[in-house]
């Protein structure tokens, strides 16, 4: 039996040569679904964090799970993130063709095994090298396990499904009762354990035939582990009084209730001849799992994995911590910047933060802080030898992006979406525009806004703002409504001489000159944005909303949208002119992994390469094309 899903196929795209003659079309194929405690911050150094993704251990995302097999460590958390590490000090982040949230890592038959949201499955027989498995479940996956030649996986319906390659799944049912909680699995001598809520544990020596050992207490088993001859499972009664539970054969298992000063475990491991586990903060230790004490913290992430004579824990922000005491704790991985905007000028570099964070950077890798959190700072721009950023209720500028003058804005609301286009520098403050020819000295322009304005754009000689009216100005200071009360677009963006805006509720308007506007609004409650265009394509990110879920609205036109979660990507083809090299490009789900396939007779695909849809729209080279007939392409979504 396999939960491979089936594929749903839909338009096609071809290339034909010989002649003038260029046909293009389009053909898609989408799978349906989809540890008191002294913080040591490693080696000295005279920078405070890394660029996001700068060097090869800068790493921003959360970390959800880790082991230790074969000689080595591996991580793995948001964003497709995956770590690996030979010796729990250095630590490499490899290539992954997928986005999505990875939540286990397993390891057996010679390869390591994750899984993860959206029924993601990767695998890898080195660690570096991985491979995302053909899409068996359209449900989440929360744990994996190995053990006796098999791979045990959690989904998030509280199913257990067992395989012996990672490729082929079959769903578990016999001896497993018809409804079953399930938090988390582990392989331990010899035996599979699965635990959950209300006491529950069943074990099984080969994933597809389980035995009920529950405890039949009120306790939520949250992890296990197994060490020195015992198994173990961990987690806390109602009032988050502690709980545990041991057993010697996996069969016969006796609670054990002790007094903790918090309740909610987030980690246990074996290692160094002891159980350790963090109690949401306190360390507590013990030799067989029977008696519990303190042995260290508090700390501020979980223990999870012991490997090479020391224990490692996964903290926020992608950061790794490593003791070999339980007491003193190295940072392993550099901090990445809260960075969400950057700009280079006069041989530095320039970052901001959400909080109000300034860094500066001679290298563009590693910043010093510069300003410490002080409220929002939006985006900071460079331009005439001046950084200028801006936030809640200042303008901030430097030239050499270590010294900053903080001047007072004539306006008293949040500043945002700062611009610099057509030799003037433009800020929104609440219902009016904040303006600057030299962004020093600014001056507010008061447009006909009934309400906040909230987005601002300039292209082509026009800026064009919405703020429940539409508006335009040629001069950033004097603006002619030309839509009234269309209700507020949150985005605005220019491409292939059009203007598109979107906004809450489905809203889309689009417009050739920025002054002659048509409703292309979507029929869904969600709100839209942002959007982006490139080569020929528009898409908009579709905001998760109560019983809406995430998707993207794709348009070759500004005027046209389809739903790329239900008719999957749109695909064009053009070719640059002065190469004469076709390029593809793909709108889609955002974040997406994609699978580019090519065939000249529709009946044998071969793939070209995998793709990952960071934002919207996504253009590779097509090499090696047919100079004969036709060739045509397709998308398959991962």
């Amino acid at each position: 039996m396999s939960a491979r899903s089936e594929g749903r196929l839909g338009a096609v795209s071809s290339v034909r040569n010989g002649g003038a003659a260029m046909m293009i079309v389009v053909l898609l194929l989408a799978w349906v679904g989809s540890t008191s405690c002294r913080t040591v911050w490693g080696q000295a150094r005279g920078w405070d964090c890394l660029l996001q993704h700068s060097t090869p251990e800068a790493n921003p995302n959360n970390l959800q799970a880790i082991i230790f097999a074969q000689d080595r460590f591996v991580a793995v958390g948001d964003s497709g993130t995956i770590l690996v590490s030979t010796n729990g000090n250095t630590w490499l982040r490899q290539a992954t063709p997928t986005q999505c949230q990875l939540k286990s890592v397993t390891a057996g038959e010679g390869q390591y095994v994750v899984v993860g949201d959206a029924g993601c499955v990767l695998r890898s027989t080195n660690s570096h090298d991985w491979a995302m498995a053909p899409p068996p479940f359209t449900n989440s996956l929360r744990a994996i396990a190995f053990g006796n030649g098999a791979y045990v996986v959690l989904d998030d319906q509280y199913r257990l499904h067992t395989s012996v390659d990672a490729l082929d799944w079959q769903l578990s049912t016999n001896g497993l009762p018809a409804t079953s909680f399930f938090s988390g699995i582990y392989f331990g001598g010899g035996l599979f354990v699965a635990y959950g809520l209300n006491g529950l544990i069943l074990t099984s020596t080969d994933g597809l035939n389980w035995s009920n050992s529950s405890v039949g207490t009120a306790t939520f088993f949250s992890c296990g582990a197994y060490g020195g001859g015992s198994f173990v499972v961990a987690g806390h009664e109602d009032f988050l009084n502690h709980q545990a539970a041991r057993s010697s054969d996996g069969r016969a298992w006796t609670p054990v209730r002790f007094d903790a000063p918090n309740g909610i475990w987030s980690g246990l491991c074996y290692g160094n001849g002891q159980f350790v586990g963090v109690d949401d903060g306190q360390v507590v230790c013990s030799m067989d799992g029977s008696s519990w004490g303190s042995c260290g913290g508090p700390v501020s992430y979980k223990i999870v994995a012991y490997g090479l004579g020391q224990y490692l824990a996964l903290g926020n922000g992608g950061t790794i911590f490593a003791s070999t005491n339980l007491s003193t704790w190295n940072l392993q991985t550099s901090p990445v910047c809260s960075i969400h905007s950057l700009a280079q000028g006069n041989g530095v570099y320039a970052g901001v933060s959400d909080c109000g964070n300034i860094f500066s950077s001679e290298d563009g890798i590693h910043f010093i802080q510069r300003r410490a959190c002080d409220g929002f700072l939006t985006s900071v721009i460079f331009t005439n030898g001046l950084f200028v950023t801006a936030g809640n209720s200042a303008i901030l500028h430097s030239t050499d992006a270590t010294n900053w003058t903080t001047i007072s804005p004539p306006c008293s609301d949040v500043i945002s979406q700062l611009k610099y286009a057509d030799g003037l520098w433009m800020a929104i403050c609440g219902n009016r525009i904040i303006s600057s020819a030299e962004g020093t000295n600014w001056f507010p322009v008061y447009p006909p806004c009934p309400n906040s304005i909230s987005t601002i754009q300039f292209s082509d000689g026009l800026w064009v703002a919405s703020c429940g009216n539409i508006m335009s100005s040629i001069d950033g200071t004097n603006w002619t409504v030309q839509l009234q009360n269309e209700g507020a677009l949150s985005f605005l963006i220019h491409g292939d001489n059009r203007w598109v805006g979107c906004g809450v509720s489905g809203r889309i308007w689009s417009s050739p000159d920025g002054i002659n506007w048509q409703n292309c609004s979507y029929p869904t409650t969600a709100s839209l944005g942002p959007i982006a265009y490139q080569d020929g394509l528009y898409s908009i990110y579709s905001t998760m909303t109560f019983m809406v879920p995430t998707t993207a609205l794709v348009s070759p036109d500004g005027l046209h949208w389809v739903d790329a979660s239900l008719t999957g990507p749109i695909i064009t083809i053009h070719e640059e002119p002065l190469t004469s090299t076709f390029m593809l490009s793909l709108g889609g789900m955002w974040g997406s992994t994609y699978s580019l396939q090519r065939s000249y007779d529709l009946n044998y695909w071969s793939d070209i390469r995998v793709i990952t849809n960071s934002a919207g729209v996504t253009t590779a080279a097509i090499t090696n094309l047919s100079i004969n007939g036709s060739t045509f392409f397709r998308a398959v979504a991962k």
